[in-house]
Formats: C-alpha cells, sequence, structure tokens
C-alpha cells in the first residue's frame, strides 16, 4: 500500500517536470541557451528513470531532483540573469545584479542528501566524518566539473553570444559551498587552475604512501579510496 503510493507521488514529480519543460521550450529566449542550460537537466532525468525500477531512491531524493531540474528549466527558459522574479527582487532591493544563479546554486547543495542515500545504500561505509568528508567532495567534485563544462563551451564558441547568456556573467563566483569567494576567468584561470591541479598532484605523489598506509585498513572499496585520495590531494600544500 505504502509503496504504491510512493509510486504515485512519483509519478505526479515525473509529470510536474515535464509539464514545466513544455513550458520552458515553448519560445525560449534563446534555443541555444536553453538547450545548454537544459540538457544535464534532461541527462539526470533520464538516468534516474531508467534506474527507477533496479534502484528506487525515497521520494525525498525524488523531490531534489524534480526541484534542480525545474531550477534548471526556468533557468532555460528565461536565461539565469533574466529570470523575471529576480529581476523584480533585484530593483525591489537595488542589487547590483539578477541573483538567479546564486539561488539555484544554494539549492543545488541539496543533492548532497541524494549523494548520501546512494553511498549509505551501494557502498559499505557508515554513517560518520568519513561519509560527510566524501559527500563534500564529490559535491564540489561535480561542481567544479560543471563549471570546466561551462569553460569548454565559451571556448568551442569563441565567445559568442549563447556562451555568454549560459554563463550569465564574464566571472562566475565559485566556492560557496566551502566558505570563500574565488572569482574565475573563464578565458583564463580555467586552464590555469587546471594546470595547479596537475602540478598539486605531481608535488603530493610523495605522500600516497602515507595516505595508502591509511585507507588500506579502511573498510572502503577502491572508487571511495580514490576520492579521499583526491580530497587528500586538495588540502596538501
Amino acid at each position: 500500500m505504502e509503496q504504491a503510493r510512493q509510486t504515485r507521488v512519483h509519478g505526479l514529480l515525473l509529470l510536474i517536470v515535464a509539464a514545466v519543460f513544455v513550458w520552458s521550450a515553448i519560445r525560449p529566449t534563446s534555443y541555444a541557451v536553453w538547450a545548454l542550460e537544459v540538457t544535464p537537466a534532461l541527462i539526470g532525468l533520464v538516468i534516474v528513470t531508467a534506474l527507477y525500477q533496479r534502484f528506487r531512491l525515497t521520494t525525498m531524493s525524488y523531490v531534489i531532483v524534480a526541484m534542480l531540474a525545474i531550477i534548471m528549466l526556468i533557468g532555460g527558459h528565461y536565461i539565469y540573469s533574466k529570470v523575471p522574479f529576480f529581476n523584480w527582487i533585484k530593483e525591489a532591493f537595488h542589487f547590483e545584479r539578477n541573483h538567479y544563479d546564486r539561488f539555484g546554486h544554494f539549492l543545488k547543495g541539496t543533492f548532497a542528501i541524494v549523494l548520501r542515500e546512494i553511498l549509505l545504500r551501494k557502498t559499505p561505509l557508515p554513517r560518520g566524518a568519513w561519509l560527510f568528508t566524501i559527500i563534500t567532495s564529490m559535491s564540489l567534485a561535480i561542481a567544479a566539473l560543471y563549471e570546466i563544462i561551462e569553460w569548454l563551451v565559451s571556448m568551442i564558441s569563441k565567445g559568442g553570444k549563447a556562451s555568454k547568456d549560459f554563463f550569465g556573467h564574464a566571472r562566475r563566483y565559485l566556492g560557496h559551498a566551502m566558505g570563500y569567494v574565488m572569482y574565475i576567468d573563464r578565458d583564463a584561470d580555467c586552464p590555469m587552475a587546471a594546470l595547479k591541479v596537475a602540478r598539486q598532484a605531481a608535488c603530493t605523489a610523495r605522500s600516497t604512501s602515507r595516505l595508502s598506509s591509511v585507507t588500506q585498513r579502511l573498510p572502503l572499496p577502491i572508487g571511495s579510496r580514490c576520492v579521499l585520495f583526491s580530497f587528500y590531494c586538495t588540502l596538501y600544500k
């Protein structure tokens, strides 16, 4: 009985997202920007739907996935920097710009709940500090990957109007989750940041054995150990 009720709720969430998708696709500000913004949401929805029978998430996780998809669909329809309601907020409170992108970034942090559920159900990780650390690392890695994709889009389109609208602003704020703000210029700093990461990884090669001696004693699969090592490399100076 309970499973049937949950299935109906999940179906309702899918219908709501589908309705917003149809609305979003009708005369958006730019179809090129719409495609760039909506594609990640569609990929996520296809994955979740395809795995529904084999790996069913909790209703809370599906609500989060639906919410994030709707945020992307709205941003794709209007362009993040031109969402009407947040334009009104900008004028009412005399902000310098439209903050819909930051609102979306803030809510995307809830995806950590979905990651937590997956890790608890599919790995031997117990609740505790290591689980928190790995979830935080995965969340930051996903955010960094998205920024790299945005930079690649800008490079491929050679800074065209669609890529500028996709970015929303020439400079993006990163590191919200880590409690600091770092400016990233899409044309120069991203590749330099990549080089810095490569240099850091090379410098920390000597410390691999030190971390390995710790992780080998933990009841973790090899993938989780790799995540731990990646996180360790970001902290090592």
